[in-house]
Formats: C-alpha cells, sequence, structure tokens
C-alpha cells in the first residue's frame, strides 16, 4: 500500500513572567493540535475485533462451511494484514503550566520547579471502519499510548560551589483499564503513580567529577493492568525494571 504524508496543524498560545532579580519564573501555555494520515500498525487483534467494520481488505477469510453457519461461525481465516497504513486522525489540546523559584540560604542555592500537563482532549481513530468515531482517549488505557489526564514532573535542586543534589518526582493521574480484544473498558482503574528519581554530583577537584543516583529510588513496582494483556502491566506507563542505579565519573581537560 502507498503511503501518504502524515499532516497537522498546531495552535498555541503562551504567556511568560519572571521577576527583576529572575527568582521567580512562571509560564502557561494553551495547545491544540490536529493531525491527518497518521501512518501507524494496527494489532491483529483489534482488526479482528472490528473486521465487520473495516473498509479495506484487511482480514480475508474463506467462505463459512456448512459447518461454519450452523455454529455460528465465520470461515477459515487466511490473512491478517498489519502492514502501516494512513489510518490515524487526532486532535488534542491542552494546557502547559511552568513554575521556578530561586533562592539562597547562606552558600547555598535551592531552586524548586514544578512543570505540569492537563490533557483537556485527545480524540483519534486508528482504524479504517465505516462511521468511525473519534474516541476521546484521556483516562483511558489504550495499546497505542495511554494519556493520562494529568502529568506532572517536580524538582528540587540544590546546590553550593562544589556540591549538587537533584530530588525529582514524576506524577501521572489515575485511569481506565482497558480490555483491547473486547473493545470494552474494564471495571477497574489503574491508581496514579508517582516515582522519585536521585541525583548527586560532587566536583571534588578542578578536573574531575563524581556523580551517582537512582530512577525510581522506593523500588515502586508497575500496577497491574488488563491492556497489557500477556505482560500484566501498561507498557506505555510503566516498566518492570524497578530501583535503577547510576555512577558517573566526569574529567575536564
Amino acid at each position: 500500500m502507498n503511503l501518504r504524508p502524515t499532516t497537522s496543524h498546531s495552535i498555541s498560545v503562551g504567556a511568560s513572567w519572571k521577576d527583576s532579580a529572575d527568582r521567580w519564573r512562571s509560564s502557561i501555555t494553551l495547545w491544540n493540535v490536529r493531525m491527518r494520515n497518521r501512518v501507524g500498525v494496527v494489532p491483529p487483534f483489534v482488526l479482528l475485533a472490528n473486521e465487520n467494520q473495516l473498509t479495506i481488505d484487511r482480514v480475508r477469510r474463506d467462505p463459512p462451511t456448512a459447518a461454519d453457519n450452523l455454529a455460528g461461525l465465520p470461515g477459515r481465516l487466511r490473512l491478517v494484514d498489519i502492514t502501516r497504513g494512513n489510518f490515524g486522525i487526532t486532535q488534542t489540546s491542552g494546557i502547559d503550566l511552568a513554575l521556578q523559584k530561586r533562592f539562597d540560604i547562606g552558600a547555598i542555592t535551592v531552586e524548586p520547579r514544578l512543570d505540569l500537563t492537563y490533557t483537556d482532549e485527545f480524540r483519534e481513530s486508528e482504524l479504517p471502519i465505516r462511521n468511525g468515531t473519534l474516541r476521546n482517549r484521556v483516562g483511558v488505557a489504550s495499546v497505542f499510548g495511554t494519556i493520562p489526564r494529568w502529568r506532572a514532573v517536580g524538582c528540587v535542586k540544590s546546590e553550593s560551589a562544589v556540591w549538587r543534589i537533584d530530588l525529582c518526582g514524576r506524577y501521572h493521574s489515575s485511569y481506565s483499564d482497558y480490555f483491547a480484544a473486547s473493545g470494552v473498558r474494564a471495571d477497574r482503574d489503574i491508581p496514579s503513580s508517582t516515582l522519585w528519581d536521585v541525583n548527586l554530583t560532587w566536583d571534588f577537584s578542578e578536573r574531575f567529577s563524581l556523580s551517582a543516583g537512582a530512577f525510581n529510588v522506593l523500588d515502586k513496582g508497575a500496577p497491574f493492568a488488563e491492556i497489557g494483556d500477556n505482560y500484566g502491566f501498561d507498557t506505555s506507563q510503566s516498566d518492570l525494571e524497578g530501583r535503577t542505579w547510576w555512577l558517573k565519573l566526569t574529567s575536564a581537560f
């Protein structure tokens, strides 16, 4: 199948403010994006669940036999075509907010920062089906990538002349679970999540610095999710790595 170019139209309106000493900073941005002819791959079980509504020949079967008709079954499956196509339509809008403050405590500088995203809508269609409607995916698990209503990253950076500590929290709000194979919402919610990361840097000479840190320092596990099918968790929002430590030595020449 020949693919067509993906087209999009976006509008954003924003404002920012900072004080004369550059210690307070804030910004807000309202955004709206429209995309057409997005290129994507539809999972085979999603095609099979919607095969009677497909507008193109992606599922092929033999004619049903007499036994199939008696059992109420379709004909033998011959082909499920999952090659890429221009199926995607997306309409999304939301608000980004950023707040930052810097102040000094003796020889130490402390700088907290909060970045917040509110997604108002994320309507899309990923299927070539008749009379398709744009489903709002905000707050609903999806095999195409879950879109929580709220996302936030909050960090506090403290530094002196020779060391720096960064503590960050990554948050997303709760959302509804989803049975991808049957196309219905599950009667359960996947809880909100906050993961904490920490980084430390020590400049122990003019040429050398040592950095260490951990992602998901509290070793929080991935919650169970029906959308993950055999994986058992939402792969777009979680992973099974748990706490991850790292160490880096840097030299300047």
